[in-house]
């Protein structure tokens, strides 16, 4: 597993290709770890700023998230419960960042490159 600091050249690449699958995998989920939190933030500040147009809407040919110009057009489905759903959004997205971040440890340490 230490073939970056050995001489034996045919593991090189197989560690490389390893460590540059781990490093992609990462930050694909930290992407939508961050992209989750995102859509709870806005959410949570466009509920706050208009209570009335925001929710998650259901209307005669629709089923969306966000604001609507004519809430009389639709029937809002959760109301005063998408605060607890951000809340629950946020939670879910630290959670995924910080599981992440100890399996790309837990591989780094296996594979001796870990830096503490």
């Amino acid at each position: 597993m230490r073939a970056l600091g050995t001489d034996e050249t045919r593991a090189q690449p197989q560690v490389v290709g390893r460590a540059i699958a781990h490093g992609l995998g990462a930050a694909l989920g930290v992407f939508a770890a961050g992209g989750l939190a995102s859509v709870a933030i806005a959410l949570l500040i466009m509920k706050l700023s208009d209570p009335v147009h925001t929710g998650l809407w259901l209307g005669a040919h629709q089923l969306f998230i966000g604001k609507i110009d004519s809430p009389a057009r639709a029937t809002e489905l959760l109301g005063i419960s998408l605060y607890p759903l951000c809340a629950v959004l946020l939670a879910m997205s630290w959670q995924m960042a910080r599981s992440i971040w100890r399996w790309k440890n837990r591989s780094r340490k296996r594979a001796g490159l870990a830096v503490e």
